[in-house]
């Protein structure tokens, strides 16, 4: 069995193979670097162990991503991972930062309604 092989031709595994490189890569990534530098829990005012939770979580969705079945609830999660780094970017008054996270949640979102149409099929 191919990994996504489950997934509808074309645009929507291409989305989706986009969204799991990325957040497999990125999750760890990100708490590697949080946890050198510490600069996103001092930029945004959280704390590191909270950010650290959000990227292990971004990371499991991202496998969960694997199975067809579990793909509409990890998308939903990330989709709210998602904006709450918009709102975060928006409190920090940095609202053109927030820009990747608003491109995140239009993938998510689209790739979520098209798997489920294709489930009610």
């Amino acid at each position: 069995m191919t990994i996504l092989a489950d997934y509808p031709p074309a645009a929507p595994r291409a989305a989706a193979w986009f969204l799991f490189v990325s957040y497999a890569v990125g999750g760890p990534a990100f708490a590697a670097v949080e946890a050198v530098s510490h600069l996103m829990s001092e930029r945004f005012g959280y704390w590191p162990e909270f950010l650290y939770a959000v990227f292990l979580m971004q990371f499991v969705c991202s496998l969960m991503m694997l199975k067809r079945r579990l793909a509409i609830p990890a998308l939903m999660m990330l989709t709210l991972i998602s904006l709450g780094a918009m709102a975060s970017h928006f409190r920090i008054h940095s609202p053109l930062t927030s820009l990747p996270a608003l491109g995140y949640t239009a993938v998510q979102v689209w790739l979520a309604l098209r798997i489920r149409r294709g489930e009610s099929r």
